[in-house]
């Protein structure tokens, strides 16, 4: 697993409305039995947008937002296979979580 990658979102409770998650974690400390994730979701699952907080990507040929404010860390049993990498939007992806954590 590798930070930015895109997974399958396993957990039964959320993928009909986030199919995918983006792995944010560091890989430094890619030994624990967690990963911190954000859902990508398409737009009509989203209300109002922040776009600093809820950047939009293209994935597979559709556009999804990545809702940052809604991380979590997951059990890694969650965390599905590879099916692409936003590394491409990390400055974005930063950015949120700057805001999220500093409020700048």
């Amino acid at each position: 697993m590798s930070q930015f990658d895109v997974h399958r979102n396993l957990n039964p409770a959320s993928k009909t409305v986030a199919p995918f998650i983006v792995d944010l974690q560091s890989d430094l400390v890619g030994h624990l039995p967690t990963r911190l994730v954000a859902p990508l979701k398409q737009q009509r699952a989203i209300g109002g947008r922040i776009e600093i907080l809820m950047p939009e990507v293209d994935l597979q040929g559709k556009k999804f937002i990545v809702s940052l404010p809604e991380s979590a860390g997951v059990p890694l049993a969650f965390v599905g296979p590879v099916v692409g990498s936003l590394s491409q939007h990390r400055d974005q992806f930063v950015a949120g979580i700057d805001l999220l954590i500093t409020g700048f």
